[in-house]
């Protein structure tokens, strides 16, 4: 026999050992997955030593008949010195039968859910309701000690901590403002809860904002002011929320405080060794974060809530200037379809640019409408742009348009010349109540062409605010 051939057979040998022994591993793999298919997870976890006292506490709250049915179950559950040590934080804990039974399905999800090491974290919803996270290594906080034991309705994890249910952000930001030092914040968030369970229709701001911090689909950071510094930060923001009309959503006293706490929440759950120095809250403004302005931090059941002496942020964060886009009108008092054009052109540099344009309607005085809601009580400076004589554009000569509430009310008046891209300054305009701003752009008292034409890229507010 020569070499090649030699080698041949001994490379033949390997693949049947190789093959032998995967079909003895594969046939006791099948075996052990046959016999876990013949037992419930009920069985399997009375089966398990360590698991003694959660098993104790599943059929203690009548909920051994469900993990003994049909329907597929995964249960990460806590063993004996987890319980043991939750029992040594707080006795009553479990001794309260409605807090058991929260607690033991709050250990439970009403589906099979593998563990695969390394796998990120998902958000899974508990026979309680509420949602926990869950991840290849963990069950929230507690680690996974012994995974993927199958039975025939499910799987059971077993896990080296015990959890009590959190409550939501909301629930623990309630109780938290109550105990910190002061009450502002909780006051106003009392309020609020009051006014919207009478008139939840009408008060859609802090509908969203309820909802934000009790959904369980979604992780958030809440931030907890202490009385000073909550009323420090509310008192800069009073004057730009001035309105005298009906409650509940126009009164200044109430867009402050829906401003207020929903600038304090933001997206995404951030560990203290995560916190950036600033965050932007679910409202767009941006916050400064110090660390050393960290009271004290809780988890909750969908994000953390950290109490704090301070949160200073600048007013112009919160105060932002805005632009009313030309392109975009609520309304407009004619109907010349065939001589109003929303346009995509390029400016100087090549950007590309939208505006509207009205050209020959044979009109005078036509009427375009912007209404911009939630505009806060400031004074502005106003800038404009608007783009004529550009390639295409039949308007190559000046003209003239205005800007006002109507052809009686005039506050500005604009000189469009051709191929002028850079913004004009208009003048200041004082907005007196907090609220949604009207604004039209108007043509020129004369029907003729190229006279009552009306451009608009965008009108640009900027608040003038204290340094």
């Amino acid at each position: 026999m020569n070499i090649k051939n030699a080698l041949r057979v001994i490379l033949f040998a390997i693949c049947v050992l190789v093959v032998g022994a995967c079909k003895d591993t594969w046939d006791e793999h099948t075996e052990i997955l046959a016999n876990e298919s013949k037992i419930t997870l009920l069985e399997r976890i009375a089966a398990e030593p360590s698991l003694s006292k959660f098993y104790g506490y599943i059929v203690q709250t009548g909920l051994d008949s469900s993990l003994s049915s049909s329907k597929t179950y995964t249960v990460w559950a806590p063993d004996n010195s987890a319980i043991d040590a939750l029992i040594a934080q707080d006795a009553s804990y479990l001794a309260d039968p409605v807090k058991l039974k929260d607690f033991v399905k709050y250990h439970i999800a009403n589906l099979i859910r593998p563990s695969v090491q390394g796998s990120s974290y998902i958000r899974l919803k508990t026979l309680m309701g509420l949602s926990v996270s869950v991840s290849g290594n963990n069950y929230e906080e507690a680690v996974i000690t012994k995974r993927n034991q199958y039975a025939k309705n499910g799987v059971l994890h077993i896990v080296n901590a015990a959890l009590k249910v959190k409550p939501s952000l909301f629930l623990a930001s309630l109780e938290l403002t109550t105990n910190v030092n002061g009450t502002s914040q909780g006051d106003d968030m009392r309020a609020l809860d009051t006014l919207i369970g009478a008139e939840i229709k009408r008060s859609p701001k802090w509908a969203s904002i309820v909802s934000k911090l009790s959904e369980q689909d979604s992780l958030y950071t809440f931030f907890v002011l202490e009385n000073n510094a909550y009323d420090n930060e509310k008192t800069k923001i009073l004057p730009y929320y001035k309105s005298n009309r009906v409650r509940p959503d126009s009164t200044q006293s109430y867009f402050t405080k829906v401003t207020m706490l929903e600038n304090l929440l933001v997206r995404g759950l951030y560990t203290i060794d995560q916190l950036p120095d600033t965050l932007v809250s679910v409202a767009g403004t941006k916050m400064p974060v110090k660390k050393s302005a960290i009271v004290s931090s809780y988890k909750t059941n969908n994000g953390i809530v950290y109490v704090l002496n301070e949160l200073p942020y600048r007013l112009k964060d919160r105060i932002r200037e805005f632009k009313i886009e030309g392109e975009k009108p609520s309304s407009l008092n004619f109907s010349r379809p065939l001589n109003t054009f929303y346009r995509a052109k390029l400016d100087s540099l090549g950007k590309i640019f939208y505006d509207i344009e009205v050209w020959n309607s044979g009109l005078s005085n036509a009427q375009v409408t912007y209404i911009k809601p939630e505009v806060h009580t400031a004074r502005y400076d106003v800038y404009v742009r608007s783009v004529s004589g550009v390639q295409g554009d039949p308007q190559t000569t000046a003209f003239t348009q205005r800007f006002g509430l109507s052809v009686s009310q005039i506050f500005f008046t604009h000189v469009v010349n051709p191929r002028r891209y850079s913004e004009v300054y208009l003048g200041q305009y004082t907005v007196a109540q907090y609220g949604p701003l009207t604004w039209r752009l108007i043509s020129a008292n004369t029907s003729s062409q190229g006279a009552n034409t009306m451009i608009l890229d965008y009108l640009r507010f900027v608040p003038v605010l204290p340094n």
